[in-house]
């Protein structure tokens, strides 16, 4: 196979320090005016060098169909295991082959159904503390939420509660520093900083108080009925256990997918909604349409094709999961180009759902762009908010499922209103956080039951609360 010459080096290095100033001050804009339908571009940070693949298709060829010259590792990866450690979203091809299938029926598909009624009942207690004419603080709400999900999931013990309280309140701090830990150099992060000190004292509290919380579980030989105990008890082919500190790890892995980043992907649809209201109305007609009066569960989930369009939609164009990294296992070609054994590689889903020539005014929000007539089979293989391939997010369902659930429940109850011509934009932590999300909430007519055929009358769908003539019909 014929390649090409070295890989370009994207301009603006500089000496020593290479494009790390241009990633601190903008990276999203920097990474962004990078990506193409072609080629790989060289980036260094100080002496490190690391290519970022541009390519939607390359990216796909990197993680499906060239999987086993690329290893999870690189500069994202690496700060990320500081923090959770070698779990099934870290660890190696060959730990991944032993430890996946050991946690897939944590996550299997009736699972989630049973953690769906933990989501139903979670989001349903949020949304219904707010009160009418107030400013809510959305994002906090999101991340109140996603955390309790977690640790009602997770953990059924006075230890994992307080488990949870203690990641909560820890999370800002380690979040914080993972993002400078993947662009400084790590000899910065070993001098004794009062940022390095209170991140070091951070994971220290979590990874005691989760280690707590196995030692609990695994004293109680009938199990606890949650995820904790799916962990605990699961077996590989050999009949042998995941160790304590295997445990940990997949624990912290699933708390660090589990909270921050989802709580990040449901801000974000929170903030579409609000600049939306068409979109906004006509979800809430959907809801209205088919549950009536009560609250979507799992099993509604399938008859709301809107609902599933505008999550579809919100994590195609803020993909909280902004920035990703592999590290070429052996030496290949990649796009044409020789790609070396160790080469740190990095790609961007959020960059490349926001490519022109992939998505049609790929900038606007647009749920019906998922309708089955207008999109095609490029623009599905190339939708990655969960990456793609056997390295693909195990927590996908469970994500998109607590998204959907907790979407339905805020709008079948609130209209949301961002407050006067605040600017919200992305905070890049490890995940994509909405900088600032006050909404006002204006409480919808109540829905009326539906009657026992499962259709509402005329009266009723015209009284102002759920119009027919605004419900969605694909």
């Amino acid at each position: 196979m014929s390649t090409k010459s070295a890989i370009p080096l994207a301009p603006g290095s500089l000496p020593l320090l290479g494009h790390t100033i241009q990633l601190l001050r903008n990276p999203l804009s920097f990474l962004e005016q990078h990506h193409s339908s072609e080629g790989i571009v060289h980036l260094r940070l100080g002496p490190s060098h690391i290519y970022l693949v541009a390519s939607p298709e390359l990216v796909r060829t990197m993680l499906v169909s060239n999987k086993q010259s690329f290893d999870k590792g690189g500069a994202f990866v690496d700060a990320i295991r500081i923090l959770i450690g070698n779990g099934v979203g870290t660890c190696s091809n060959d730990e991944h082959r032993r430890q996946r299938p050991m946690l897939n029926p944590a996550f299997h598909r009736d699972r989630v159904a049973e953690y769906g009624t933990i989501m139903q009942s979670c989001a349903v207690e949020m949304a219904s503390r707010w009160v009418d004419g107030t400013t809510v603080d959305v994002i906090a709400n999101a991340r109140e939420l996603s955390t309790r999900i977690i640790y009602r999931t997770l953990f059924n013990t006075k230890a994992g509660k307080e488990t949870a309280e203690d990641v909560e309140r820890s999370l800002p701090i380690l979040f914080d520093g993972l993002f400078r830990r993947m662009i400084l150099p790590p000899l910065l992060n070993k001098i004794p900083t009062r940022a390095n000190r209170r991140f070091e004292a951070a994971k220290k509290r979590v990874s005691d108080a989760v280690y707590r919380s196995i030692a609990e579980n695994r004293a109680k030989p009938e199990g606890t009925g949650d995820l904790l105990s799916d962990l605990v008890r699961a077996r590989d082919k050999e009949g042998q256990a995941l160790t304590d500190l295997e445990v940990h790890d997949q624990v912290m892995t699933i708390f660090f997918a589990g909270t921050e980043t989802t709580a990040d992907a449901l801000g974000w649809q929170f903030y579409q909604l609000s600049q939306n209201p068409d979109a906004q109305d006509r979800l809430y007609a959907e809801l209205c349409d088919v549950l009536g009066d009560r609250d979507a569960t799992v099993a509604d989930l399938p008859n709301l094709p809107y609902l599933y369009r505008l999550v579809t939609e919100s994590l195609r164009i803020s993909a909280p999961s902004w920035l990703l990294s592999r590290m070429a296992s052996a030496d290949t070609v990649l796009g044409g180009y020789t790609i070396p054994r160790g080469a740190n590689i990095l790609f961007s889903a959020y960059c490349m759902h926001r490519m022109e020539d992939l998505y049609a005014d790929p900038r606007t929000f647009d749920p019906d762009r998922w309708l089955p007539e207008r999109t095609d089979r490029r623009q599905r293989d190339l939708y990655m908010p969960f990456g793609a391939g056997t390295r693909k997010c195990i927590g996908d369902n469970y994500a998109f499922t607590e998204l959907s659930l907790s979407m339905a429940a805020v709008i079948k109850r609130w209209r949301l209103t961002l407050v006067g011509d605040e600017h919200t934009k992305p905070i890049l932590r490890v995940s994509l956080s909405p900088s600032a999300l006050s909404m006002v909430v204006e409480r919808r007519a109540p829905a009326p039951p539906r009657s026992p055929d499962g259709q509402r009358s005329h009266q009723d769908a015209t009284n102002g609360s759920c119009p027919v003539s605004h419900t969605p019909t694909g």
